[in-house]
């Protein structure tokens, strides 16, 4: 959705190596939000929350 509308805007497509570069840091925050909801999940289950 973010893409689109800077595509609607600048009425121009995002660079190849910029779209390449969105998905790994997309990739990286979807890993570092399932591994603090994991770590949160376990240490309470430890009884350190």
């Amino acid at each position: 959705m973010l893409f689109l509308l800077y595509e609607m805007i600048t009425r121009r497509k995002p660079s190849e190596q910029f779209m390449i570069r969105a998905e790994y840091v997309g990739f990286g925050i979807i890993i570092l939000l399932m591994v603090v909801a994991n770590l949160n999940d376990i240490l309470r289950w430890l009884g350190y929350m």
